[in-house]
């Protein structure tokens, strides 16, 4: 296994593990109930609301868009702010179109994470979606209904996106999203 790989499998344990634990003290998630005509009752899989505390994308830093558990966990992995630079051309247009764009950096390794998130109409992202889908994205629903994610770019990151209440999420791994406010 590679030197990356084996940090990179470390990480997503570490990202795995936090996830259990914060599902551990997680608040419930609204459900919505849905009638049918034959009146029978069907729940909604739950759909993450954004956060009181989330702040406008305008007003975010990379920072303040992750939640503490977040930040403890890329404190623990050693994980630094850099200067950003994109993953692919889909995180460029994000942050080219006003969104904020954060990459994170292990020192002396090649284990790094990026994220972004921009405002966006439901037109904009559905114009974005089709796009992606016919370039190869595959829609996952994972971790949520809706999720989409890029074919396997290099083998270590299969960057993923997730639309909603006008804010478009960019991860290099879903695993990510639960680490970031409005998601958690």
């Amino acid at each position: 296994m590679k030197p990356h790989r084996a940090g990179i499998l470390t990480l997503g344990c570490t990202v795995a593990l936090t996830i259990a634990l914060a599902g551990c003290s997680a608040a419930p998630s609204d459900t919505t109930a849905t009638s049918t005509p034959s009146a029978t009752t069907t729940q909604e899989t739950p759909r993450p609301t954004p956060s009181d505390t989330a702040a406008p994308v305008s007003a975010e830093t990379c920072d303040t868009a992750m939640t503490d558990e977040g930040r403890a966990t890329l404190t623990e992995d050693a994980l630094e702010l850099r200067e950003f630079q994109a993953f692919d051309d889909v995180m460029q247009s994000i942050v080219d179109d006003g969104g904020l764009g954060c990459y994170w950096v292990r020192p002396g390794s090649d284990i790094q994470i990026w994220f972004a998130r921009v405002d966006q109409s439901p037109d904009q992202w559905e114009a974005l979606r089709a796009e992606l889908l016919a370039a190869g994205y595959t829609q996952t629903d994972d971790p949520f209904p809706g999720t989409i994610r890029a074919a396997d770019l290099n083998g270590d990151y299969t960057p993923s996106l997730y639309f909603s209440d006008g804010v478009l999420y960019y991860v290099s791994y879903e695993d990510l999203f639960v680490h970031f406010r409005g998601l958690a």
